[in-house]
This record gives C-alpha cells, sequence and structure tokens, in this order.
C-alpha cells in the first residue's frame, strides 16, 4: 500500500497543483493579476522603479555624440528593497486518520493542499488590496474624486474614468491598462442607466466587465470580491471584503512575461530557494512528503506549501507614491 498510496498521492498533487491555483480562485482572487509574479535569485534586492523619468527627454538627447557614445540611459532604482518574507504552512495526515474516515480520499493530503493554498493566496490577496485601496499609496495628483459621487443623481461614471484615463497618463506617460472595482463600486456602476444605455446600447442586457473592457480599450476589468474572517480565534465570524472602500483602482499592470525591468505599478517579488524539493506554481513550493523527522503514526504524511515573497509598489515617484496608477472615489 506504500508504494501505491505514493504515488496517489503524487498524482493527485501534481493534478492540483496545476488546477488549484488557476481555476479555483476564477473571480475571487485578482491579486496576482494587479501585482504580477515576479521570480527573483536573491532574497532580497534594489528593484527598478518607473516613474517620469522615463519619458524626460530633450530634442537632441538621443543623438549619436561627436565621438561615436550612444547616450546612456538606466531605469531609476528604488530607495528600499524587497525582502521575502517567508510564508509556510503544513497539514499531516496518518494512516490511521484515512483508515478510520468515512470516506478515506476526502482527509488525503493532496486533496487538503489546497486548504493552505486558499489561505496563503488570501493573504496576499489582502497584502495586495491593502497596499492598492489605500490613497495615500499614491501620489496627491493620482487621488480623485467623482462629482457628482456615482450612488447620486447626474452621474458621469463614463466621463470620470475617461478623464481619470486621461490624468494618470499625463502624470506618469501611460494610460491605465487595468480597471479594479470593489464589488460594492461595480454593483452600483453596471446598473447605473448610463452606462447600460452607452456601453449595451439596443443589444440590452446587463453589462459584463469584458464590455467594460472593450469600451475603454483596456486589457482588464477587474472586480473585488474577496472575502475574509476578521475575527479572531474562538470568535464568532466578522467577514469582510478584501477589496473595500468606497474607490476604483486604475492601473498600469502590463503584459506577460514580467520581470524586475518591465513597467508595472506593483509585483510580488518571489524567491525560491533551491534546496526547496515540490512543485513550484506561480511562486509556492507545494511538496507531499512522509513525516520521518518527527516520528509519528505509522504512514503520517504531510502536505507543506511554502511561499516567499513581497508586495512592492513600482510605479512610483522618487517619494514612493504611485503615479502608475490613479485612486478614484466613487460612492458616498
Amino acid at each position: 500500500m506504500g508504494v501505491e498510496g505514493t504515488v496517489h498521492y503524487d498524482k493527485v498533487l501534481t493534478n492540483l497543483s496545476v488546477r488549484f491555483l488557476e481555476s479555483d480562485f476564477d473571480r475571487q482572487y485578482i491579486g496576482m493579476e494587479v501585482c504580477p509574479v515576479v521570480r527573483e535569485t536573491e532574497r532580497s534586492a534594489k528593484y527598478p522603479i518607473f516613474g517620469r523619468d522615463e519619458f524626460k527627454y530633450a530634442a537632441d538627447d538621443d543623438l549619436l555624440s561627436a565621438e561615436g557614445e550612444s547616450k546612456l540611459y538606466a531605469p531609476s532604482m528604488s530607495a528600499d528593497a524587497y525582502f521575502c518574507d517567508i510564508h509556510s504552512e503544513e497539514i499531516r495526515i496518518s494512516e490511521y486518520d484515512r483508515m478510520g474516515a468515512d470516506e478515506p480520499f476526502a482527509v488525503d493530503v493532496a486533496r487538503r493542499v489546497p486548504e493552505i493554498v486558499r489561505r496563503m493566496r488570501r493573504r496576499h490577496e489582502l497584502a495586495v488590496a491593502t497596499l492598492l485601496t489605500t490613497a495615500g499609496s499614491y501620489a496627491a495628483a493620482n487621488q480623485k474624486t467623482a462629482n457628482p459621487k456615482w450612488d447620486a443623481a447626474n452621474a458621469t461614471p463614463l466621463k470620470d474614468i475617461e478623464d481619470w484615463m486621461e490624468a494618470m497618463a499625463l502624470a506618469c506617460g501611460v494610460l491605465p491598462d487595468t480597471v479594479v472595482f470593489p464589488v460594492a463600486c461595480w454593483n452600483v456602476f453596471h446598473n447605473l442607466s448610463d452606462v447600460r444605455t452607452a456601453i449595451k446600447g439596443d443589444r440590452g442586457g446587463d453589462v459584463r466587465r469584458e464590455d467594460v473592457q472593450e469600451y475603454f480599450g483596456l486589457k482588464r476589468v477587474l472586480i473585488g470580491r474577496g472575502i475574509r474572517d476578521t475575527g479572531k480565534k474562538g470568535q464568532a465570524a466578522s467577514m469582510t471584503r478584501l477589496w473595500a472602500g468606497k474607490a476604483i483602482q486604475m492601473l498600469y499592470v502590463g503584459s506577460p512575461p514580467q520581470t524586475k525591468e518591465t513597467a508595472s505599478t506593483a509585483k510580488t517579488f518571489t524567491w525560491n530557494p533551491r534546496e526547496l524539493k515540490g512543485v513550484v506554481q506561480q511562486g509556492m513550493t507545494v511538496g507531499v512528503i512522509p513525516d520521518r523527522l518527527r516520528g509519528g503514526n505509522p504512514g503520517m504524511r504531510i502536505g507543506r506549501v511554502d511561499w516567499s515573497y513581497a508586495v512592492k509598489a513600482t510605479g512610483v515617484d522618487a517619494a514612493g507614491k504611485i503615479i502608475a496608477g490613479l485612486f478614484g472615489t466613487v460612492l458616498t
């Protein structure tokens, strides 16, 4: 049974390592879409930042000099450094637990690993949402307020977004390619009659994310739907949104493949020590191993997930405030 069980675990784990990170989080967690993962070989280092310097030029600044030298360009570097904290959780299941369960496969370690991954994804989502939904993260010129607000009479949400796209372009040199609607903002926006008329026209029907993408020429329209329980252990549940607040976020995310050198509002720097063994998926190292070190019950196996990462804003000015993004307050 040992050999057969090992093969079974590994096969399931391999399937899960792909499936649970791609499909199980659809429409729930968007952190990796707005703060893309970048693999790093160093646990801590400075990183390029992308601000206005890229767009400053004089009429002759790319002319070859009389000495045959080309102009030197190097992106600005951050004043601080990222440091990838190591996040790690594991779950242990003994053979006795499996044998005593009414449905043995329900307690297989490989089937429980997604629970750990979901917890880790939720914490990462919170870190990204906290960064991007905090007005103070943005430069003052990149903080806007709809007037009137979208839940008030005579709201002009389409014009607001168009104006803010232009404001962001003038602030940093690039148009946003991504808009994040916290679910409270989306529920107001897509139900406004002016929005329905302008975007759907005679076609009718509900306004979808894809419709808004096409209308504004965006790559992504995302809705922050994630939920977490803020109650302490042993206390009653207190559910709240990860993407809370009354503002939308307009961002420049860019296109894959993402590296440290590609421009983006924010990035998730990940570090994977070579010593860690397991399936690596989007920065996480996922493995199922026998519990040989701690002893324990016969057949004890450990499902473990390690994720070493740091969330940083990279489209920033010299003061570290986001300019490759815009914070727009839209609700009263």
